[in-house]
């Protein structure tokens, strides 16, 4: 299990989720700072031949359909899915292979479906709210992370 490459992760995570929380969108250098991180690892276990380009097409690349599709999500819902979170989930592509970013989707959905429905609970029923979706990416993250420190799967 590449440790550096998930501390590495998880601080680009706290990044992301601050900036979000903060500016409520993600900039541009940030998500490219993320995007020559990932490039970095991937050249790194190309030149250890951990994997080979062909392998890396179908398995790490396939996870850019994620982002791809929630940007297009995106625009038919008029922005209320976030432009940025679509390419933020391309920019994971470079990080880990499709499970991962799936799994990682899906846990940060479920993370938000729970605190939108405890807020709603907790206010009243309050209806078109919006919240950042970085710090439940962030989340999930953190505990696909320590789920590997576990058990590796």
């Amino acid at each position: 299990m590449p440790l550096f490459k998930w501390i590495a992760f998880l601080l680009y995570l706290s990044a992301l989720s601050w900036e979000d929380i903060r500016k409520r969108s993600l900039s541009l250098p940030l998500l490219s700072a993320g995007c020559l991180t990932g490039m970095m690892f991937f050249l790194s276990a190309l030149m250890k031949k951990e994997i080979t380009l062909p392998n890396y097409g179908k398995i790490y690349l396939s996870g850019i359909l994620i982002g791809a599709l929630l940007c297009l999500i995106s625009r038919l819902a008029r922005d209320a899915v976030g432009k940025g979170d679509g390419l933020c989930l391309i920019t994971f592509s470079f990080w880990w292979d499709f499970g991962t970013v799936l799994s990682m989707l899906l846990g940060g959905l479920c993370f938000l479906a729970i605190f939108g429905l405890a807020a709603g609970i907790l206010r009243g029923g309050v209806r078109n709210r919006s919240y950042p979706f970085m710090p439940f990416l962030g989340a999930a993250g953190l505990l696909h992370f320590i789920l590997m420190l576990i058990r590796p799967f």
